[in-house]
């Protein structure tokens, strides 16, 4: 059984070396430039992009022919069960495009033995990072394939994903924001909160610039996931390990947390978020069907 999913997940080396993951390509477009995000840009080259892009850069997620390219190289390897993750399909087309690989490859005679699982987590970044890890430990726990897509189908249901915009510049260019909501937002002191409702990110919320940030997006994922449950956790920050060790402190006070992963927010995502932005995620793994391990 072999887990596939695309740089949006967010993943570390570590980990897809861990769990032999298949990187299936997304790239960012500067000025008719391709980059592969595989190569995991860092945010610092994300912002240069942005200073000298004559329009702003845009994140391209995989196409169907690169999921093929994916679905063909894992077969060769001897892998016929593939566990397909994506980001959400309300933000990017990497789930439509490994849907149209799917039903190409299962019409081919190689396809007569494969299974295919594409799963939509609903959200991105160090969101789908905790579905990715869910399902890299469930194929090392040996479960069935149907088992193993029931358990992250399962999870992905209640992963709620937050996130805190320091400055909207990014937002606006990026299209995710209007210049009239940033100048409020300037005026006032205070900056948004997103979260992924039905797989498409909304404001949900503000928080005063000089505010407890952590105790406003934690909040905001106890709507989804009530305090005291157990949880895997994620943080995803922009170059600011201590204001995400904030977050991840207030995680481990309101939640029974199972471990933490902190990750530099990934390229794609950080083209909208920018400088100074957090998020966060948890995933309830109190009611799934197998103990899942603490993350390490």
């Amino acid at each position: 059984m072999r887990l596939l999913t695309n740089p949006g997940s967010n993943l570390p080396p570590e980990l897809v070396a861990r769990y032999n993951v298949l990187m299936l390509p997304q790239h960012i477009v500067v000025d008719g430039v391709v980059y592969d995000t595989r190569m995991q840009p860092t945010q610092t080259t994300v912002e240069h992009w942005a200073r000298v892009a004559t329009k702003w850069p845009e994140t391209i997620g995989t196409t169907a022919a690169e999921s093929i390219t994916g679905f063909q190289q894992a077969m060769r390897e001897g892998d016929t069960e593939l566990v397909v993750l994506t980001t959400s399909k309300k933000v990017i087309n990497s789930y439509a495009s490994a849907e149209r690989a799917k039903r190409t490859l299962l019409d081919s005679p190689a396809g007569k033995t494969v299974q295919i699982a594409i799963i939509d987590t609903g959200v991105t970044d160090v969101g789908a990072l905790l579905a990715c890890v869910l399902a890299g430990e469930a194929i090392k726990a040996r479960l069935s394939f149907a088992e193993v897509v029931d358990a992250v189908e399962a999870a992905v249901r209640e992963l709620p994903l937050a996130f805190a915009f320091e400055e909207l510049t990014f937002a606006v260019k990026g299209g995710r924001a209007s210049y009239l909501r940033a100048w409020v937002a300037d005026v006032l002191g205070v900056s948004p909160i997103l979260a992924f409702t039905d797989g498409a990110p909304s404001v949900v919320g503000r928080y005063k610039r000089r505010g407890d940030v952590a105790a406003a997006l934690v909040a905001q994922l106890q709507k989804r996931v009530p305090a005291g449950r157990r949880v895997w956790a994620a943080v995803g920050h922009s170059n600011d390990t201590g204001r995400a060790m904030v977050v991840r402190d207030e995680l481990r006070r309101v939640y029974d947390v199972a471990g933490c992963v902190m990750r530099p927010i990934a390229a794609g995502v950080y083209l909208n978020a920018g400088p100074g932005s957090l998020g966060a995620a948890v995933m309830p793994i109190d009611t799934l069907p197998w103990n899942p391990p603490v993350l390490g």
